[in-house]
């Protein structure tokens, strides 16, 4: 029939495709998973209006190509949302695009962004974003206004911490570029990789120590307006 099916809790997308009739909508928090071992697209299972709080990417695909396409444009989870990535690539068909996360980013052995080159952005007060195990990332922004935290994690391209963002680093984190326009508070840790720390107009810098170098390689002050402070 043409009726409405609601997903209350999770609907799990395995090798395959989900079909239905009538309209498909999600439940207030449902979550939407990708599982099995073959690439796939996001089609009916997501649907623009109503869809998922949740994203879970779970598709052992041995390929080490695209494993779930999201499609042309950019997408918003809904307020809270969490993105699990505990394994395969998830990014766009093309460059330029976002996903972004309001609630936490959860990794194991996941990536985003890698294949395309597009950006995850984090919106929440205090999203956190962590791995159990390596998961990377292309272009990561934080726009946490409270206390988001980042640890063990791959940024292969540009992680920036936003104007109004207050981010906390833990510890494994790896990254090349990082522009500071937010708060920083590097608590002591550092960043492998040798990364270029830009601190933009606005930007502070904590170090979490006396000394910047155990922490960072290069660092550019970019105006009057930077901070650095040895706390």
């Amino acid at each position: 029939s043409g009726s409405t099916k609601e997903v209350g809790l999770k609907l799990t997308r395995n090798n395959g495709a989900i079909t239905t009739t009538g309209t498909l909508r999600y439940a207030s928090n449902a979550t939407l998973e990708y599982a099995g071992n073959s690439a796939k697209s996001i089609s009916t299972e997501w649907p623009g209006l109503n869809g998922p709080t949740n994203l879970i990417m779970n598709v052992n695909d041995v390929s080490n190509d695209l494993d779930l396409n999201l499609g042309s444009t950019s997408i918003v989870l809904p307020e809270n949302g969490n993105l699990t990535l505990s394994s395969g690539i998830v990014d766009f068909s093309t460059t330029g695009l976002s996903l972004t996360v309001d609630g936490n980013v959860v990794g194991g052995g996941g990536e985003f962004g890698t294949d395309s080159g597009n950006e995850l952005i984090v919106t929440g007060e205090s999203s956190a974003v962590t791995s159990t195990l390596s998961t990377s990332f292309n272009d990561l922004t934080m726009q946490t206004s409270a206390s988001g935290t980042i640890s063990r994690i791959t940024v292969n391209g540009r992680l920036d911490i936003a104007s109004g963002a207050n981010v906390l680093l833990g510890i494994g984190v790896s990254a090349s570029t990082v522009d500071v326009s937010g708060t920083f508070n590097l608590q002591g840790n550092s960043i492998s990789g040798s990364p270029t720390i830009e601190v933009l107009d606005g930007g502070i810098l904590e170090t979490g120590g006396s000394s910047l170098s155990p922490y960072v390689s290069t660092i550019i002050l970019n105006n009057t307006g930077s901070t650095v402070v040895y706390n």
